[in-house]
């Protein structure tokens, strides 16, 4: 009984990283695995893009920046803010952290358990918040 041949195929691969192309004799196996991994970069390049155009067309925050959250107490849903500007109850902000963002409308105010109607630029205040606001999280007026 004649031996079996392997079988051989001549293939142009081109290299990733930009260099020449080469001939190149392989196994099959070894071509079904350079071509995966080839399509596997052209995937992760696709995937970079779209995270590009997405981060690219995140929308403006309006307003100015009067301060940032340094702590924030969850059981009485309570922000800590250092202010860089002017704050008083009636005012509208914004809290946003990363993509996280939303609207607060200023209902309490307080500086060392007392309640007060306006906070002048420096004050570290506590603040009733609805939602979540993390420490580190921006607070804008609009």
């Amino acid at each position: 009984m004649p031996a079996k041949k392997q079988t051989k195929t001549s293939v142009r691969v081109k290299k990733i990283s930009g260099k020449k192309k080469k001939s190149v004799l392989k196994n099959k196996s070894i071509i079904k695995r350079a071509v995966k991994k080839t399509i596997k970069k052209g995937v992760k390049k696709i995937v970079r893009k779209q995270i590009k155009s997405v981060t690219s067309t995140i929308i403006p925050i309006p307003g100015k920046k009067i301060g940032e959250v340094t702590h924030w107490y969850g059981n009485i849903n309570v922000a800590i803010i250092k202010l860089r500007a002017p704050l008083s109850v009636g005012d509208r902000v914004m809290i946003v952290r990363g993509e996280e963002r939303h609207e607060e409308a200023i209902t309490s105010i307080q500086i060392d358990h007392v309640p007060v109607k306006k906070a002048l630029k420096g004050a570290e205040v506590g603040v009733l918040v609805t939602e979540v606001a993390h420490e580190g999280a921006e607070v804008y007026r609009f």
